[in-house]
Parts: structure tokens; C-alpha cells; sequence
């Protein structure tokens, strides 16, 4: 199977795009998880918080490696 230029631009493009929206949802996790709950259920959302923040860690350093090898494979300008 072959891509085009613009196929390997466009996954660049939903690959930085994915990585930014977890960023912003990691984000907002994390705001809620710094929350001063002193109910025993804060504690329990901040144990679940911290489990998903850690997977989510993980998924962000896979979409860095996607997003460098993506762009490894768009053309550059090569001077003659």
C-alpha cells in the first residue's frame, strides 16, 4: 500500500492533534485531582485519577514517537 504526501501531512496533522487534546484533557484531570477533598470519595477519584494520568502518560510519549516517525516520512526539500 502506498501513501500520498498529503495521507502522511494529514496523520501528522490527527497525530498532533490527538496529542493536544490529551494534553488538555490530562490537564483537566489533574486540575480536578489537586481539588481539597476531604471526603473519603475525593480520596478514592484521586487514586483513579492518578491510575488514568499514568496511562495517559504513556499514551502521550507513543503519540510523540508516532508524530516523529510520521514526519520522518515526509519529504524535504533536498537542494540540487
Amino acid at each position: 500500500m502506498s501513501f500520498t504526501t498529503s495521507d502522511v501531512a494529514s496523520a501528522v496533522d490527527h497525530l498532533r492533534t490527538a496529542r493536544a487534546r490529551l494534553d488538555a484533557a490530562t490537564a483537566t484531570l489533574r486540575l480536578a485531582a489537586g481539588l481539597d477533598w476531604t471526603a473519603p470519595a475525593g480520596d478514592a477519584f484521586r487514586a483513579e485519577a492518578a491510575q488514568v494520568l499514568a496511562a495517559a502518560d504513556g499514551d502521550a510519549a507513543a503519540l510523540d514517537l508516532a508524530v516523529l516517525v510520521a514526519a520522518g516520512c515526509e519529504p524535504r526539500d533536498v537542494a540540487p
